[in-house]
């Protein structure tokens, strides 16, 4: 009687599962049919899950965030700002190396300079990997 209600009554079926990772997910289904077999295999699913040590899934679920539009901004002009840093980096060092051999005094000021563009490298390259996702 209740079978026969539901496939008279309703032309959709909501069902509130989880996915192969564990994560709550809602189910569309168009008949009771198509249901019966989503709880035959959401029971496997929560056994199989259950039976998972706790706190470790198969997978890290990493969510990526959009976004804002500073950030993709920043994104899009990070290329150009590496190339810059780079080759203010690559300059420092060829002025290093003729100082070397020319004016030892003026050195330690020079590796300094030389050291804070290097950071500046490393800086945007660990900027942009944070925006990219990667």
């Amino acid at each position: 009687h209740d079978r026969y209600f539901l496939d008279q009554m309703t032309n959709q079926i909501l069902a509130f599962g989880v996915d192969e990772r564990g994560q709550k997910r809602l189910t569309s289904m168009v008949g009771l049919g198509q249901w019966q077999e989503w709880h035959e295999e959401q029971v496997i699913l929560k056994a199989k899950l259950a039976s998972q040590p706790v706190g470790k899934s198969a997978e890290p679920v990493v969510k990526k965030r959009k976004l804002s539009y500073n950030e993709q901004r920043e994104l899009e002009l990070m290329e150009g700002n590496i190339h810059k840093a780079e080759a203010a980096l690559a300059q420092l060092t060829a002025e290093t190396e003729t100082l070397a051999t020319q004016d030892p005094k003026s050195l330690a000021g020079h590796t300094k300079k030389l050291a804070t563009a290097q950071a500046e490298v490393e800086r945007l390259y660990a900027r942009w990997s944070e925006l990219s996702g990667q």
